[in-house]
């Protein structure tokens, strides 16, 4: 009955936050009303009835999602004008429902994930926060490694600086070392989230009709993803690499990071127990390389073969060589002089023309 009480409160505040009139705005300071009652940060709803658990996050967050509805900061100021503060009230009741979930949660050793997206999107449409307030929620989200929510460390330390000028100057130092810090600690799910929403913000502005991935994004985020890949581990592959492979098909970049490509295959090469997945993502870079550098490709394909076994006819990640990398390098063969061509063949005859026979992958 609750869940569904604050699913009607919501499409009531849908129906009013649109022209935010007077009328309108005394129907939004109703409904704030009624959230307040059902977020139930006292409890005092839950033991009117009994046998109810308290706290209840599922119930909880049912009804933070009325709330998002009215969190954008435009109808917040606008209830401001209406009632002196009742527009911070909002903000205040966000900061309170994160306050009594960390209690809650420290208390009863239980990390509610349903929660934790609904307080996610919550502070997506409050992102006028000041310094304080801006470190005490990712102190929160850190705390609890809140996946969702990583987007918030890239946005107040790189972005927020420039929004919400009316609300005054905001400084970004402290955001920035936060952000630099989580980059630089040992790789876990958070750090993993971070590089994953790097690579989708360069990917979604490309699928949004872009002919070119989003570099100037890539831009104001390069020192982190650069940090991000050197504290890495293959858990955190997916997201950097297919970051890498659009990289690479940049000719501005690919001189200043052709070498993570390099540290990639030597990495793949040296813990072959956790590198199965590798080049299921790799091969997308090889065309790359063969359009910018085609030398560099045949440096790759010696990494390869230097750890191989000639006697054996063995070559780690032989079907990747086999099927991806050595055609890639037949079809630019005319790019090549003939001292790097037998080279290359000599390479190759070493292993008695049974590359790809053992395929460990």
């Amino acid at each position: 009955m609750r869940a569904h009480l604050c699913f009607t409160i919501g499409k009531y505040i849908i129906k009013y936050n649109q022209e935010l009139d007077v009328k309108s705005l005394r129907k939004l300071e109703k409904a704030f009303s009624w959230v307040k009652l059902l977020v139930d940060l006292d409890a005092s709803l839950a033991n009117k009835i009994k046998g109810f658990p308290s706290p209840n996050y599922y119930l909880r967050a049912f009804a933070i999602m009325p709330l998002i509805n009215l969190a954008h900061h435009e109808i917040r100021n606008k209830l401001n004008d209406l009632e002196r503060n009742l527009g911070d009230e909002i903000k205040s009741l966000a900061f309170s429902i994160i306050d009594k979930t960390k209690e809650e949660i420290e208390k009863n050793n239980y990390n509610p994930s349903d929660l934790f997206d609904e307080i996610s999107h919550l502070f997506d449409y409050i992102r006028d926060l000041n310094e304080k307030e801006a470190e005490k929620f990712l102190s929160f989200v850190e705390c609890f490694k809140i996946e969702e929510a990583n987007h918030f460390f890239i946005y107040y330390a790189l972005f927020r600086e420039k929004h919400f000028e009316a609300k005054g100057s905001f400084k970004s130092d402290i955001f920035k070392e936060r952000l630099k810090n989580i980059c630089k600690s040992e790789p876990d799910q958070l750090k993993y989230s971070l590089s994953f929403t790097i690579y989708k913000d360069i990917e979604n502005k490309r699928q949004e009709g872009e002919s070119k991935p989003d570099f100037e994004f890539f831009e104001k985020v390069k020192d982190y993803w650069i940090l991000l890949f050197e504290n890495t581990n293959e858990d955190m592959f997916f997201p950097l690499v297919m970051t890498l492979s659009f990289i690479l098909k940049e000719r501005t970049y690919y001189n200043g990071y052709k070498k993570y490509f390099f540290q990639l295959i030597k990495k793949a090469l040296e813990d072959r127990e956790n590198s199965s997945n590798y080049f299921i993502y790799l091969n997308d870079i090889f065309p790359s390389i063969s359009e910018n550098n085609p030398d560099d490709l045949v440096e790759t394909l010696l990494l390869f073969l230097e750890k191989g076994d000639p006697a054996k006819g063995y070559i780690p990640f032989s079907y990747e060589v086999k099927q991806k990398l050595i055609p890639e390098i037949e079809k630019i063969k005319n790019k090549f002089s003939k001292e790097k061509i037998d080279q290359i063949e000599i390479e190759l005859k070493k292993y008695n023309e049974t590359l790809g026979s053992n395929n460990e992958n």
